[in-house]
């Protein structure tokens, strides 16, 4: 870790799961203020959000973490890594919907503000009949039509964004 703290990236191999998190500080400085200028969150906060961008976070994938195996303690179906725990364990997905909706809605609000009309939520039939269901659908004087579904995910590497399609 001395290295990163001189500002090298460069990690031993035995630290390779902690580099995922940290690889993609540098990516955009202002998304990344929070770390330096944390006055909305409290020090808990902070220190918890640190940890789990930096991948450090205490998950029993860590080496040194548990003695006995790495499967998650709640489901015990998967290895308990961070993007397991906060994105796909079934014991936090009341948490996890939540959330979504609270981002989904924040990002319907935003468009409101610059005059979009949102709606959310919107119930329809396919050609073939089956139902389908949009997250949002915004417009604004039939100039711009969106349908909008956000997808909320937990990145481990810079490519893979790219890397889905």
């Amino acid at each position: 870790m001395a290295g990163l703290c001189q500002g090298s990236n460069e990690f031993p191999d035995s630290l390779q799961v902690i580099r995922k998190g940290v690889e993609l500080f540098g990516d955009h400085p202002p998304a990344n203020r929070w770390i330096t200028h944390h006055k909305d969150l409290t020090c808990s906060e902070w220190r918890d959000a640190l940890k789990m961008a930096g991948n450090v976070a205490a998950v029993r994938a860590i080496p040194g973490k548990t003695m006995d195996n790495n499967r998650c303690s709640y489901c015990g179906s998967e290895i308990e890594t961070l993007p397991h725990v906060l994105g796909s364990c079934p014991h936090g997905e009341a948490l996890r919907n939540t959330r979504y909706h609270e981002v989904r809605s924040a990002i319907a609000q935003a468009l409101r503000n610059t005059g979009f009309t949102v709606f959310e939520e919107v119930h329809g039939l396919s050609t073939t009949g089956s139902t389908r269901t949009k997250d949002m659908i915004a417009f604004q004087d039939h100039r711009r039509d969106f349908i909008i579904d956000p997808t909320l995910r937990f990145e481990t590497c810079k490519s893979q964004p790219q890397d889905v399609h």
